[in-house]
């Protein structure tokens, strides 16, 4: 819960630093140490116009169609179907 509550924060907001922009999408990042490790999250924000975010989700997440798109790709494997909305890969 402590990561979506910064995933919720804006730019300036608990330490997220802008680091790339192309277009409308932008990343940023957000520099942590947990237990002596580096764990940078990172956070991206980008507006795909004439689809809604369902859309949007269903076609990126999904293995059944992620694969026509994404080419760097050539083989993934679904370790865990959580519930019929959440895939650990």
């Amino acid at each position: 819960m402590e990561q979506l509550r910064y995933a919720r924060l804006g730019v300036g907001e608990g330490g997220w630093q802008l680091f790339a922009e192309d277009g409308e999408m932008k990343m940023y990042k957000r520099e942590e140490e947990v237990n002596g490790m580096v764990v940078d999250p990172l956070k991206a924000c980008h507006m795909v116009r004439g689809v809604t975010g369902h859309e949007m989700c269903h076609y990126f997440f999904s293995p059944d169609v992620r694969m026509d798109w994404e080419s760097m790709w050539v083989l993934f494997t679904v370790y865990l179907v959580v519930l019929s909305l959440a895939q650990i890969i």
